[in-house]
């Protein structure tokens, strides 16, 4: 028998991937988003926190678009009966079937079509979106400890020696 059609003998994933679920995404990248403004506020100040932020919060904002989707898709089942199931995989603003893709405002324009931003799949759009908050994250921890730790990037005659008392 076909897995699918009564069969007891289909292989099924031992866990449900509940933490695949939109919800998890959409409350980790904003989470991200508000731990970086509290870091900036308190004092991580530099260009790449800014892009980091910036970065930080269009992927939040993807993630939220997202999350929308797939609460109307959930409530749209409802209606029609339909339970026990979960939307996976929507796409978002980007990429293969996204908004900027299918938007009355974009359509006909090079935006529908832009190689990578309108036709990428959402597995690589999501790693676009992690690369490049993992290099700002990076850049902006390197550049804010380059700052706070300057005896380690000076020139050993700039560094204050300690005051012997004689």
């Amino acid at each position: 028998m076909a897995c699918g059609s009564g069969s007891s003998h289909c292989w099924r994933p031992p866990i449900r991937p509940t933490a695949n679920s939109e919800w998890v995404p959409f409350v980790w990248n904003w989470l991200v988003t508000i731990i970086l403004i509290v870091l900036i506020a308190q004092g991580l100040r530099n260009r790449w926190a800014t892009l980091f932020l910036i970065w930080a919060l269009g992927h939040s904002l993807e993630h939220t678009y997202v999350f929308v989707r797939y609460l109307s898709m959930l409530n749209e089942w409802k209606h029609m009966g339909i339970t026990g199931l979960t939307a996976q995989g929507l796409p978002g603003i980007f990429g293969e079937g996204g908004w900027l893709a299918h938007s009355e405002l974009t359509r006909g324009t090079f935006l529908s079509c832009w190689p990578g931003l309108a036709t990428a799949v959402r597995l690589d759009v999501h790693f676009w979106w992690n690369m490049g908050k993992f290099a700002r994250l990076i850049l902006a921890a390197v550049s804010y400890l380059c700052k706070i730790i300057p005896a380690r990037t000076a020139a050993p005659e700039q560094i204050p020696q300690p005051q012997t008392s004689e």
